[in-house]
């Protein structure tokens, strides 16, 4: 969904949307026996008072869905807001609360790639969720 169409259509559905700023966050996670210390650095596309909107352009993609859940949900904490919505392309959206599960999960995992860095090792995984990392050029 264009940002101009995601914005009017969420104007037109009665959210007082505004574009949300870039936030920062520190962490410290135990992973495998580690201690890791790393930032979490986005921007959400749209936030209210309440809400954070993430739009995506495409239709939904039920292999996209586990790491648009989790990007939504990080921008929750970021943004310490409880409920957001997945807007796609095609004017479906999702609302979503804010699960602390998914968050530990996703904060796991970036600790584990993490760990693949460093060593430049590639992770287990699906080659499609490379796509936009700019790592990809190690495999």
């Amino acid at each position: 969904m264009a940002e101009r169409r995601a914005f009017l259509w969420l104007k037109n559905a009665g959210f007082d949307v505004r574009r949300a700023g870039n936030r920062k966050m520190y962490f410290r996670v135990n992973h495998s026996g580690r201690t890791v210390d790393y930032t979490l650095v986005g921007r959400a596309d749209y936030l209210t008072d309440d809400l954070i909107v993430e739009v995506k352009a495409s239709r939904p993609k039920a292999r996209y869905m586990l790491p648009y859940l989790a990007q939504l949900n990080l921008y929750m904490l970021m943004y310490e807001v409880d409920n957001g919505i997945l807007l796609f392309g095609d004017g479906t959206f999702l609302k979503v609360r804010r699960s602390d599960f998914i968050i530990r999960q996703s904060l796991s995992y970036f600790a584990e790639l993490a760990e693949h860095i460093r060593k430049l090792e590639l992770p287990d995984g699906e080659p499609a969720f490379c796509n936009g990392c700019p790592f990809r050029g190690l495999y």
